[in-house]
């Protein structure tokens, strides 16, 4: 796929999660409107979560994002946390986003020593 194909899928999503978002979670379906949700994943080392937009899986995050290693969650509620705000970044503009260390702790994630 070409590097103009990528852009433009990833634009198309972008334009989906705009329209159907008002948040993280689960988001109702209105007339119209793509449905998009986050759902955590047990692992077999921990959590993850998978955003989905119109039932198939968008993002599936397997570990903490930022963190050396493989390290998955080590509760379904930090997973649906930083789950949630991935979706909300992604509201705002961001097609693939980033979360810092920072917003990690306010999150209060556990981070595996």
């Amino acid at each position: 796929m070409t590097k103009a194909a990528v852009a433009a899928l990833g634009g198309c999503m972008l334009s989906l999660l705009i329209i159907a978002c008002s948040g993280g979670g689960k988001h109702k379906n209105h007339e119209g409107q793509v449905p998009v949700d986050v759902r955590d994943t047990q692992l077999n080392n921990g959590w993850g979560f998978i955003i989905s937009v119109n039932h198939k899986p968008y993002i599936v995050q397997q570990h903490i994002p930022m963190l050396q290693g493989s390290n998955a969650f080590a509760s379904k509620e930090d997973a649906l946390k930083v789950g949630n705000l991935m979706m909300s970044k992604m509201v705002k503009g961001e097609t693939l986003p980033v979360v810092t260390e920072r917003e990690l702790d306010s999150l209060q994630i556990t981070i595996p020593k």
